[in-house]
């Protein structure tokens, strides 16, 4: 049996962004499984790189599954994103609707959207973040909130906090 991948993830991503719009409960397990299932059936499970990418694999830590994120997100370190994935397992579902919604929002424009883990230089603190870089800044904070009211339930169902915001740096 042959299987078109992208057409897959295409669906999966579409699938995502109904359930963030819609609002819809309880699919994240299945779509969930059926990006596993995509990832076994491409062989790309468990890779991961030292250069930004846009973490488009699943890697397996610890037995934790780190969703593949949409084409549009940057990582730069993806193992520490996986290393405090496997430490939050309930943040996975929260990071990739949230993922998929900025690329939603900024589709179509020249964007940067990056994840990392933000570590706070005054305590002992981490936040994974996503920084969103736009080429005008001039009505950016009013669609980031657009994005957070849409995601209000999606991060309430995390034990930690996940960060969107910019940086407001060039877009590399």
């Amino acid at each position: 049996m042959s299987v078109d991948i992208e057409d897959l993830r295409s669906t999966i991503r579409s699938i995502k962004q109904k359930i963030v719009k819609q609002q819809i409960a309880g699919l994240d397990e299945d779509v969930d499984r059926l990006e596993q299932i995509a990832d076994r059936v491409e062989g790309t499970t468990g890779s991961t790189t030292d250069h930004p990418t846009a973490v488009g694999v699943m890697a397996p830590v610890r037995g934790v599954v780190v969703p593949a994120l949409p084409p549009g997100v940057r990582v730069r370190d993806p193992h520490e994103i996986v290393t405090y994935l496997n430490l939050h397992p309930d943040m996975t579902g929260v990071v990739a609707r949230a993922a998929s919604a900025l690329v939603d929002e900024f589709r179509g424009e020249r964007s940067e959207i990056e994840l990392v883990l933000y570590r706070d230089p005054e305590i002992e603190d981490r936040t994974l973040t996503f920084y969103v870089r736009v080429l005008d800044y001039e009505h950016l904070v009013e669609r980031l909130s657009t994005v957070l009211d849409r995601l209000d339930d999606t991060l309430a169902q995390g034990s930690e906090m996940l960060l969107i915001t910019t940086d407001y740096r060039p877009i590399e």
